[in-house]
């Protein structure tokens, strides 16, 4: 395995699995050696990506590589984060997020994340357990509520994928020759969704987004292929096993390649023990 970059340019990477505010109280076990793994309580590299876990905020990012072995623009990346969604009486999600200072896990700091299980609370001091498990480049997320803590209604645990403006250096309004330019650039991004109905949809990456008009308001989506141009001749593959599915959450009025995020939960009726993944890769 190369030697990982995250010296140079993971400061910037590390989008939070999990929002709130930050405490010093707790951490999670830290890299220890190397100055560059320093503050990761998780750092994987193969040569397509990067998985990184921060120690003190818990943050996920996974950040692609080229085939020239460096790795993407410093705000070009994949993030992660956890919550416990609580379904209200009219049927709409209120998403809790996690409160940093809660994590903890009794597994040392690691380059190889093998069962790796993290536990902590939300808001609401409902609490949850998030596993981590790669082989041979593809990564397995899931995990489970634990206790509902002071939330009375239905609750399910959840992983947020979200995918930042992917031309972070694009102009709010380019000029003619840097416009043609940019949609030269982009020509070949893709988004292609499987839909639970198995459906497949292709929503435009640069037309303003509506998501009703497109189908994709709230319905449920079983795997995702995500391709742009600033990836690096990469391709993200996200894929709900049985028990589980996504659902796409995209800013009304702005295009796929400004940002957009695909949430995964699995129903706890169906997926009792809690054995559903989001299975993850970049290839």
């Amino acid at each position: 395995m190369r030697k990982s970059r995250f010296g140079r340019g993971w400061g910037m990477a590390v989008v939070a699995l999990l929002g709130g505010q930050l405490s010093a109280a707790a951490e999670l076990p830290t890299l220890q050696g190397e100055n560059r793994w320093l503050g990761y309580f998780v750092g994987f590299e193969n040569r397509r990506c990067s998985l990184a876990i921060s120690s003190k905020k818990g943050e996920i990012a996974l950040r692609p590589i080229g085939r020239n072995g460096k790795a993407s623009a410093r705000k070009v990346f994949v993030a992660f984060d956890c919550q416990i969604l609580e379904t209200l009486p009219d049927g709409t999600m209120k998403a809790h997020k996690l409160i940093p200072a809660s994590l903890e896990s009794d597994q040392e700091a690691t380059h190889e994340p093998k069962g790796v299980t993290i536990r902590g609370k939300v808001q609401g001091d409902a609490s949850f357990e998030f596993t981590v498990n790669e082989e041979r480049g593809k990564f397995s997320f899931g995990g489970r509520v634990v206790d509902a803590g002071t939330i009375t209604n239905p609750v399910r645990f959840a992983i947020r994928a979200k995918i930042h403006n992917v031309y972070p250096q694009e102009k709010k309004d380019p000029d003619k020759q840097r416009h043609k330019a940019f949609e030269t650039k982009t020509k070949g991004d893709r988004v292609q969704l499987m839909m639970a109905d198995g459906k497949r949809l292709r929503p435009s990456t640069s037309e303003a987004m509506d998501a009703g008009a497109a189908g994709l308001d709230g319905a449920p989506i079983t795997a995702a292929q995500v391709e742009f141009s600033s990836w690096l001749e990469n391709r993200l593959q996200l894929a709900a096993t049985a028990g589980s599915t996504m659902r796409m959450e995209v800013s009304a009025g702005n295009p796929l390649w400004k940002g957009f995020s695909l949430v995964w939960s699995a129903d706890p009726k169906i997926d009792s023990q809690a054995k559903a993944t989001l299975e993850i890769e970049m290839r």
